[in-house]
């Protein structure tokens, strides 16, 4: 009787050993799948930043070129069909 407990007792420990070594293996692969998620989110906005930056670059080169005094003075002259003064002289109002 003695030797069956203790069998039995040998057969628990050795269940909740192996029980608790599964769920560790598992609590591992949850974390490295999570990690492994967090990895792809991160690289996707890597990619997004690079993508807006290149956009950004973009946009400011087509400010430059809209504010380009001789795009303006062509839009004027051709398209609105204005002149120039006469009077060189330029007059700046403060605000």
């Amino acid at each position: 009787m003695i030797k069956n407990i203790k069998k039995w007792n040998k057969l628990l420990f050795i269940s909740f050993f192996c029980l608790f070594g599964l769920s560790l293996l598992f609590l591992r692969i949850w974390m490295l799948d999570d990690a492994v998620k967090s990895a792809c989110e991160i690289n996707n906005f890597e990619e997004k930043i690079q993508a807006l930056g290149k956009e950004n670059e973009k946009i400011l080169v087509e400010i430059t070129e809209l504010k380009s005094p001789t795009r303006i003075d062509d839009i004027a002259s051709k398209e609105l069909n204005m002149i120039r003064s006469p009077d060189t002289k330029a007059t700046f109002i403060e605000r």
